[in-house]
């Protein structure tokens, strides 16, 4: 089985998501994969720039909330072109909308815990994982997401949590195997 790694910069854009998705192609084509994708460039750090405006009471979080709406949307529409978009749309507008509540939460009490921030930061590999595995999908390749907030454990020091590997490994394993998939899709950093 192979693990192919792509960062924020590989699926920055439909024009780079498209590169990856030929390259997994390839790759699954071969052999077993698992692919781990990081969120969209400049995603993690508009996503902390949110959770700080909102804990400094600024209502701005919403305008920046609307910069990473249109930017995965944008890509959205790009990768699909109006055809089978439906369902990932969708599945990005509630994550949208669950980010939303959580920094106005935040903006309300006016305190973003590490363990907030985490949850914030999750939605930028939740997202471009989906719309990754979407395009796949759409292309007529089969594969299976994997939430990785599932399989990863570790302990509660939220910001620089330590992995638990003997647990996680166990995880992981049992999903992958028990899996009659042959390409598996895996946010990166959450």
């Amino acid at each position: 089985m192979k693990v192919l790694k792509f960062g924020g910069s590989s699926v920055a854009n439909a024009e780079n998501i498209e590169k990856v998705v030929d390259i997994v192609k390839r790759s699954a084509a071969a052999d077993a994969c698992v692919v781990v994708l990081s969120a969209m460039q400049g995603t993690t750090d508009g996503l902390i720039d949110l959770g700080r405006t909102a804990e400094r009471g600024d209502d701005g979080f919403i305008g920046q909330l609307d910069e990473i709406r249109d930017r995965h949307f944008s890509v959205i529409a790009k990768l699909f072109d109006g055809r089978g978009s439906a369902a990932i749309s969708e599945f990005v507008a509630a994550e949208l909308d669950e980010l939303e509540s959580i920094a106005e939460g935040v903006r309300r009490v006016r305190e973003l815990t590490t363990k907030t921030l985490d949850r914030i930061l999750s939605f930028g590999e939740v997202a471009s994982t989906k719309i990754v595995a979407a395009k796949l999908a759409a292309d007529g390749i089969e594969n299976e997401w994997h939430d990785s907030r599932f399989l990863i454990r570790t302990d509660s020091n939220h910001g620089f949590a330590a992995v638990n590997f003997d647990e996680s490994n166990r995880r992981i394993k049992a999903e992958i195997n028990g899996s009659n998939a042959k390409l598996h899709i895996v946010p990166g950093f959450i």
